[in-house]
């Protein structure tokens, strides 16, 4: 799933602000074509109940397509292959909800839980006879007097159906019969999502599962974990290889009678994981059976019993989990195999899983933790940030997890990860002011942060004292100091370096009243002469001392702007080579009035090409400068 940053107060509903969060025009008129072509044939809520769900009919495809709002960030999903982020799927999706406000389906009140007291043992007594039909019909009488009778009548038929015995017209009548049944009951049970391919087998569902399948609430169709919870499902089939079980599954799982991994290899570690995950028979559950390979089945079943004996395998070496559960770090860890695991958690590590790694014993050995598009809150980050046992990880993944800015500044300010040097935190929610804060709050030197659009953001000593340095990589970061100067953190930099922006002036004029007294370099970013006139203006609020605009686009308006600012005067070092300052800008700048306390002025490259020793615009130049001023060109 992917996320983008909206404001909070935002109204989702307007058009005009859903086209502007398309990555670019074509999509936006991508997803008008996708509109007219016939667009989405059922609209459901998803089964968190903060989204919407469709089949979408594309232009070249029929998709699955989601899209959700938490907090501050509008998170989508598709089926489809576009690397756009959003594509013109969800784009068009949001176009139709917004301009269709009837087709926003309401959120559904729960499926009704089976009340009988006999519901349950009845159930239970199917999956624990799987091949007797008596109770399988019973269970249908159930149905029938409960309100479900074409339910209980699909038991019956395929029940009968399965008898060799059938004479052909009687056999011809029946499937007939269980057509029409099928097509209703399709209707009742609602959409399938991809990488799930539903069949009825004696009256159930047997779920056929892809590798490819998402189990994540946020992305399913509201009446999807019913069909589990209800009993409709009574098989789940993994097609595919698979060496451990979503995270998301595992509630799901548990609900049906039998899980099948015959398709699968596991070694002895993943089969303590497996029988840690899915315990047979577990009270309260209603799984009776986990099918694998002949070869694998007296080893899990003696897993399940504790009396497998495992030696620490080749796998835990560099293989990512795709969704751990807790169960399963305990049964590694038990076992003392946690030491030897890669904290790499893709896509499934939660707050009780990292409560769980940030005291274990067994964590002292790991040098990274990755755990990217999972389900860590705030209590999950703070509770890795206070981890004393984690003293050798030096980098940290929460990327795509819903951390607010509360959560990242607990998790690098707890006083925890003595080690830790870089942390990658794309699609966080919060907001890029709320970055800064976090990073210079967290007291560690030299620390990088990575943010969304690979921005590297990193606190470091400076002679003046508190430093923050920012690469944006060429990317604009709308919103950078916005609030930034109401935090007592800002009062507390001493010097500003980015490098790489894409700034519009007004970022400019926000810079220059966020931070003062402080020391500001600006390097590589496209600075022209539109953005150094509200720098200039700010320049007495900012007080630099080392004021470095180098390598920009800075021209002879730009050099007569700093030049003709008062807040130059508090500076000592002044770098401006590699920009076209031209002679008319040198003069400008060696001539300023406000030089009280110059030092050192850099002039390489400044569009003259490279001057000789001797040259009138040299001689200009040093004949305007006080003499206690080291001219570098």
């Amino acid at each position: 799933m992917a996320s983008i940053s909206i404001p909070a107060a935002a109204d989702l509903w307007n058009v005009q602000r859903i086209e502007q969060l398309a990555p670019d025009e074509a999509s936006v008129v991508a997803a008008r074509k996708v509109l007219k072509k016939g667009g989405f044939e059922q609209i459901e809520r998803t089964a968190d109940g903060r989204g919407w769900w469709a089949y979408c009919q594309g232009l070249t495809g029929k998709y699955q397509v989601s899209a959700r709002r938490t907090a501050d960030r509008l998170d989508w999903d598709c089926s489809c292959p576009s690397p756009k982020r959003p594509c013109k799927h969800a784009i068009a999706l949001l176009i139709y909800l917004a301009e269709t406000p009837s087709a926003r389906p309401e959120p559904k009140a729960d499926a009704a839980e089976p009340t009988a007291d006999d519901f349950e043992p009845l159930l239970r007594g199917v999956f624990a006879n799987p091949a007797d039909d008596t109770v399988r019909l019973v269970f249908a009488d159930w149905l029938d007097d409960h309100g479900e009778p074409d339910r209980a009548a699909l038991v019956r038929v395929q029940c009968e159906s399965a008898r060799t015995t059938l004479k052909a017209k009687r056999g011809k009548e029946l499937a007939a019969e269980e057509k029409r049944l099928n097509q209703s009951i399709r209707g009742v049970i609602g959409p399938i999502p991809d990488g799930f391919d539903a069949s009825f087998r004696r009256g159930f569902i047997d779920l056929k599962i892809e590798h490819f399948a998402v189990w994540k609430p946020g992305t399913l169709p509201a009446g999807f974990p019913d069909l589990f919870r209800r009993g409709w499902v009574e098989a789940v089939r993994f097609t595919g290889m698979t060496s451990s079980v979503p995270r998301d599954a595992v509630p799901y799982l548990l609900q049906v009678r039998e899980v099948d991994f015959s398709k699968s290899n596991f070694s002895d570690a993943e089969l303590v994981g497996l029988a840690a995950d899915l315990p047979v028979g577990s009270p309260g559950n209603r799984l009776a059976t986990v099918t694998l390979r002949p070869v694998l089945q007296k080893r899990y079943d003696a897993a399940v019993q504790g009396r497998i004996a495992v030696a620490a395998p080749a796998w835990l070496h560099g293989t990512p989990f795709h969704g751990v559960t807790v169960a399963r770090l305990e049964a590694l860890a038990k076992d003392g195999h946690l030491r030897d695991l890669p904290f790499q958690f893709e896509g499934g590590l939660d707050d009780v899983g990292a409560e769980f790694l940030a005291r274990s014993p067994e964590s002292a050995a790991a040098e990274y933790l990755l755990a990217p598009e999972g389900d860590l809150t705030d209590a999950g980050a703070a509770a890795l940030g206070r981890s004393t046992t984690m003293v050798r990880v030096a980098t940290v993944d929460v990327s795509g997890n819903p951390i607010t800015a509360a959560g990242l500044t607990a998790l690098l300010a707890g006083g925890g990860l003595p080690a830790l040097q870089s942390v990658r935190a794309w699609r966080l929610l919060a907001r890029p002011d709320e970055w800064l804060a976090a990073v210079v709050d967290s007291g560690r030197d030299n620390l990088q942060v990575e943010f969304d659009d690979g921005v590297l953001v990193s606190r470091t000593a400076t002679s003046r004292g508190l430093g923050i340095v920012v690469h944006s990589h060429g990317a604009a970061v709308p919103g950078l100091f916005d609030r930034f100067a109401e935090s007592h953190t800002a009062k507390a930099v001493r010097a500003v370096s980015l490098f790489r922006f894409r700034f519009e002036p007004a970022d400019l004029d926000r810079l220059g009243k966020t931070f003062g007294p402080a020391d500001l370099t600006i390097r590589h970013s496209v600075l022209r002469n539109r953005h150094v006139l509200p720098l200039a203006a700010n320049l007495d609020r900012l007080r630099p001392e080392v004021l470095d605009l180098s390598d920009n686009e800075i021209g002879v308006a730009g050099a007569e702007a700093l030049a003709g600012s008062p807040g130059m005067a508090g500076v000592r070092e002044l770098v401006l080579s590699h920009n076209p300052l031209r002679l008319a800008g040198l003069k400008a700048i060696a001539s300023s009035p406000h030089f009280d306390k110059l030092e050192r002025l850099e002039l390489r490259n400044t569009g003259e090409g490279k001057l000789p020793v001797h040259t009138p615009e040299r001689d200009v130049v040093r004949h305007l400068l006080p003499d206690r001023v080291a001219v570098v060109f």
